[in-house]
């Protein structure tokens, strides 16, 4: 019987699983050349020719990933390398160095820390940058050494119009291994998972694209529904391609896609939906383009006044390279990369910077406002620049710095006031001149003993800060704010330290007898100046804007606001002085609720408006929608001004958008009326002034819309 030892080999080369084996095998032996000759084909047929070019990277910038609460800032930012490495390797993407982006803004006053959407735009116009990469560590955890979980969301940001375009939410382990393994190396290799499942998740998640099919009063169609995963309160804007005939030329048309308006989705159907305009209605068209914007499932940056805020720091440099480090490197990197973060956040400066009583103060943050009665006045906030109280120490007090130069270096020139040490921040809208003089003496506790007089108002001293015998004394002539002027704040701290000649717990030791002797008294605390902080951003003094009248209706509406002084302020404005020189835009908003809630009102933006012929601005903004307005009902209307170099920039206190607002005019049904004329610093009354109109280029009200860079295509073609 032959047959049967071959019967029980088949059997058991079945049994054991070595058949498939033995069967891929001899398989793969036998289709090898076969499968070369057709890839050899394959790569005859497909190679492009030299006539097919590839379209050119896109320019992008990555930003440092903020981390939540607890989580080490390095790991936010070995992810941005990470990110920038899988960018860069898809070859659809030039990403901008850190070197190169660090010089931009070390020379760009307007770009500093936090970068929000605001900043980031300029940021990317700046450098030439279509898209801004950011992002946010969520979660990490490390498993005994054997795994590594990490969570992070990212967002992509459109430069031509500060809108989110696209992002992602992704969670990636690695592989259980099977000893231990050092947690750096762990959390590197998640780092490089999450970042190449983000690239890949954004790719395969297009961002919504359409067109605007028809325009009522209240009513914009869309040809996006639901099968474009389309659902009502998603955000879109609407954008159009415009000639640019300035910069085009005979058979080389240059158009640039401007954005001209917000919408809101109300209404959804299978193939198209039904949308409200919440930002420049009027310049909505049929054919106009709509992009979804992208609305991340946090908000992020983090605070800019958490010190692990990615914001703070520069974008990634040297994106070529793998962001996987040994355990040795990794950790010695991040030794140094700490170090970084330290000073770049703002912590001390020189090599002195990380002594408590040198570390220099922190988070220095000017936001202009409107006093109430509508004067300029600057709110300036910042941080001690050390962890907490030492203990045995004590803040003794801040000087306060200020220039109208960004980056300034100090000089008693400079100084312009003093804060004591129980407060951290500090509001600049002094009228008059004011001297003050400060002696900060030794002290034989934390508590200090300081000195603080103001003088007589319009006294004037010499700006001087003297060390001596451990004495600081100090004189400042306080000066007012300048109306339509940028400032800048540095700040330095005085902290009292245990004076180095006693033991680790001082005291107060006095020498001599009461018999006529004079004393020997040993001080315990000294006075001691810390390093200098870094810059605050730019700080506009603009008053609140005036509305002196509204016209028409809501059919043909403008808003007339008052753009000179009437009421002269002795030593720096005369009547007919203008108050908006250095203000670059003008948001006006029509609000069915007085709250001006976003799904209540209308804006539209107008960019450098001029002053009319009898020195007002006026702003026509035609035919407008009012979101929840019926009939009859009153409306609320209220004007915005802001200069867009500023950083942070104002806060509105109702809605926290980024203009310092007018107070709020109320006018009953479709028409009506307010006349009222003011000044920067007190009230006048005055007749209403007659209207005029502001045509501005990019939209019929008047408005322009944040525009993308010049794209040049050949007459008669239209790219997108």
């Amino acid at each position: 019987m032959p047959i049967q030892p071959s019967r029980h080999l088949f059997t058991h080369l079945w049994h054991t699983g070595l058949l498939p084996t033995i069967a891929r095998g001899v398989l793969a032996v036998w289709a090898t050349p076969l499968l070369l000759a057709i890839l050899a084909t394959a790569s005859i047929t497909i190679a492009p020719t030299p006539a097919q070019a590839q379209a050119a990277p896109q320019r992008v910038i990555v930003l440092d990933f903020a981390t939540a609460p607890g989580i080490d800032p390095v790991i936010g930012r070995k992810a941005a390398d990470a990110l920038a490495v899988e960018l860069q390797n898809s070859r659809n993407y030039q990403v901008i160095t850190r070197q190169d982006v660090e010089q931009l803004i070390a020379k760009t006053p307007s770009l500093t820390p936090p970068f929000d959407e605001a900043t980031q735009s300029r940021l990317g116009q700046a450098a030439g940058a279509r898209s801004i990469f950011s992002g946010r560590i969520v979660g990490v955890n490390v498993q005994n050494h054997r795994s590594a979980r990490i969570q992070v969301e990212v967002r992509q940001l459109d430069v031509t119009t500060a809108d989110y375009i696209n992002g992602a939410q992704v969670t990636e382990v690695t592989a259980d291994k099977l000893q231990d393994t050092d947690n750096d190396v762990l959390i590197d290799e998640a780092i490089n998972k999450v970042a190449s499942t983000s690239l890949r998740v954004m790719r395969q998640t297009p961002v919504p694209e359409g067109v605007v099919l028809n325009v009522a009063r209240e009513e914009i169609n869309i040809n996006l529904g639901a099968r474009n995963g389309v659902a009502p309160g998603q955000r879109f804007s609407v954008l159009r391609d415009l000639l640019n005939r300035a910069l085009s030329s005979p058979g080389n048309d240059v158009v640039e896609r401007v954005k001209v308006a917000e919408i809101a989705i109300d209404k959804v159907e299978a193939d198209q939906a039904i949308a409200h305009a919440t930002r420049g209605r009027t310049g909505v068209r049929t054919g106009d383009r709509v992009r979804q914007i992208f609305v991340p499932n946090m908000a992020f940056p983090v605070s800019p006044n958490s010190t692990v805020t990615s914001s703070n720091l520069p974008p990634v440099q040297n994106p070529t390279g793998s962001s996987r480090k040994s355990s040795i490197g990794a950790g010695i990197a991040g030794i140094a990369l700490l170090a970084l973060l330290v000073v770049g956040a703002g912590f001390g400066g020189g090599t002195s910077g990380t002594n408590a009583e040198t570390s220099a103060p922190t988070n220095i943050t000017a936001i202009p406002v409107a006093t109430s009665s509508g004067a300029p006045a600057i709110n300036l906030n910042f941080s001690r620049g050390i962890p907490a109280i030492i203990a045995g120490q004590g803040v003794a007090g801040y000087l306060i710095y200020r220039s109208t130069t960004p980056n300034f270096s100090i000089g008693v020139g400079n100084l312009h006031d003093f804060v004591q040490g129980s407060t951290t921040s500090y509001t600049d809208n002094l009228t008059v001149t004011d001297a003050v003089t400060v002696t900060i003496s030794p002290a034989a506790n934390a508590s200090g003993d300081v000195v603080f007089n103001s003088t007589t108002v319009n006294n004037t001293v010499s700006n001087s800060i003297t060390t001596s015998n451990d004495v600081i004394d100090i004189n400042i002539t306080r000066t007012p704010l300048l109306p339509n002027t940028q400032y800048f704040y540095k700040v330095r701290r005085i902290t009292y330290v245990s004076n180095p000649n006693l033991s680790s717990t001082p005291t107060t030791t006095t020498g001599g007898t009461t018999g006529g002797t004079t004393g020997n008294t040993t001080s315990a605390f000294l006075p001691r100046l810390s390093d200098l902080s870094a810059s605050s951003g730019g700080a506009t003094t603009l008053p609140r804007p005036i509305i002196l009248s509204t016209s028409g209706s809501l059919t043909n509406f403008s808003v007339t606001v008052q753009g000179t002084d009437l009421v002269p302020v002795a030593g720096t404005t005369t009547v007919g002085t203008p108050q908006f020189t250095n203000a670059d835009q003008f948001i006006v908003e029509v609000s069915s609720s007085s709250n001006f809630d976003q799904n209540n009102r209308f804006e539209q933006v107008f960019n450098n408006p001029g002053l009319n012929a009898t020195g007002n601005l006026v702003f026509n903004l035609g035919s407008i929608v009012v979101p929840g307005f019926e009939a009859g009902q009153t409306v609320f209307v209220r004007v915005g001004a802001r200069n867009t170099t500023d950083n942070p920039g104002p806060t509105d206190a109702l809605t926290k958008q980024p203009y310092i607002f007018s107070t709020t005019t109320t006018i009953s049904g479709t028409t009506g009326t307010l006349r009222a004329v003011h000044s920067r610093f007190m009230a006048n009354g005055n007749a209403g002034r007659s209207s005029g109109g502001i045509g501005l280029p990019g939209s019929p009200s008047g408005g322009t819309g944040l525009r993308e860079g010049p794209r040049r295509r050949p007459a008669g073609i239209m790219r997108h």
